[in-house]
């Protein structure tokens, strides 16, 4: 298959690759890099079979340096890992599930943590240096010698900044129920719903809400599981939410299945 657009090309130049979650998916480096070429290739808005990656073998392995042969073999364990499946009739490729729930989705998570640190240092510079401006030279030297002054400005500069990042956190979480509600956006100038996330990172921590948060789809997908699309919602359902979570633990252990959250 030719690659048309620049675009792709430098999409499928690199590879990033989050080792923990290879080597616990059981994948050596060139497993992972087809693997992402797949997902890559099937997600690519200009091709012309959507969802689907129909790439010969001989262009997978002209993507990292391979031959045939070998991306035969790796596809063959990809697809017995269920890491990748194939269409019987047209013997296209697509990864599954698998892959986007431990490769995907982690690498959203820390895109979104690291543009949240790089938004905190840059409204830091900003604040500090907008405070600087403002400031008379008769003030600059005299805060200078005064200590008391200096601790003041830092302490301000600290709150302005402590209160973007909680906002970026409740906007981050809210964005997260786009998953589970079509009409999420509207939750953003909600107070009552905005009002709920905080009471939950305050009780429940950041990561442990956000991990709870991304796992809604699947829940709410379940067999009586509490119907939750809003952050006020998870807040009052909780308990309900806990119960059924434990229940079907219990219930998926006991048929030996593999628990999902």
């Amino acid at each position: 298959m030719d690659i048309k657009s620049k675009e792709e090309k430098e999409i499928l130049s690199f590879t990033i690759v989050l080792h923990q979650a290879r080597i616990q998916l059981n994948l050596s480096l060139n497993e992972y890099c087809i693997a992402d070429c797949i997902y890559n290739l099937s997600n690519n808005p200009r091709s012309k079979i959507q969802g689907w990656c129909y790439a010969s073998k001989k262009h997978l392995g002209e993507l990292i340096g391979l031959t045939e042969t070998s991306i035969h073999s790796i596809l063959n364990k990809l697809i017995k890992l269920k890491i990748v499946e194939k269409d019987n009739d047209t013997r296209y490729l697509r990864t599954t599930q698998l892959w986007y729930d431990n490769i995907v989705l982690k690498r959203i998570h820390l895109r979104k943590l690291s543009h949240t640190k790089e938004t905190l240092v840059k409204t830091h510079k900003k604040l500090k240096s907008e405070h600087t401006r403002n400031l008379s030279q008769d003030t600059k030297e005299s805060l200078v010698y005064n200590n008391t002054n200096k601790n003041i400005d830092k302490n301000k500069d600290n709150i302005a900044i402590q209160k973007i990042a909680h906002k970026k956190q409740v906007d981050d979480l809210l964005d997260q129920f786009k998953r589970v509600n079509p009409n999420h956006e509207r939750l953003f100038g909600n107070k009552t719903e905005r009002a709920s996330l905080e009471r939950m990172i305050k009780k429940f921590g950041l990561e442990w809400l956000t991990g709870l948060i991304e796992a809604l789809p699947e829940i709410v997908k379940q067999p009586y599981a509490p119907r939750i699309t809003t952050p006020y919602q998870l807040e009052s359902k909780m308990g309900d939410l806990k119960i059924f979570i434990d229940q079907a633990k219990m219930k998926i252990t006991s048929k030996g299945k593999k628990v999902i959250y």
